[in-house]
């Protein structure tokens, strides 16, 4: 269970709106949703980045918060576009937390 979940259980419950905003919740209980289909992206940039490499290469992907719907639903269609391709080879994931600096050092370590 996400952890925002029993505070939109609550709020609806007592007749307040919940719009959530670009993340998930196991709560049914909200008035709106408003974001992007992640999923979707994450699979345009699989496309992308399989059609830079010309099919061929190793990849590190960097992740956003991974316990965020956002980057969960985006590696899932990151995965799911660069598979169809047996010569891309996705050797590590890591968290950059959506921190700029974090991504650098990251991508630095490789």
């Amino acid at each position: 269970m996400h952890t925002i979940t029993a505070a939109i259980d609550r709020a609806t419950h007592k007749g307040i709106p919940v719009i959530l905003f670009d993340r998930k919740t196991d709560s049914r209980d909200y008035t709106a949703f408003i974001g992007a289909d992640n999923h979707k992206i994450g699979r345009m940039m699989g496309e992308y980045v399989a059609e830079a490499l010309h099919g061929k290469g190793n990849i590190v992907e960097i992740e956003g918060l991974l316990s965020s719907s956002p980057t969960i639903e985006r590696h899932k269609g990151f995965v799911e576009a660069i598979s169809k391709y047996p010569g891309l080879k996705l050797i590590d994931s890591e968290s950059a937390g959506w921190k700029q600096d974090s991504a650098r050092s990251v991508s630095y370590s490789w």
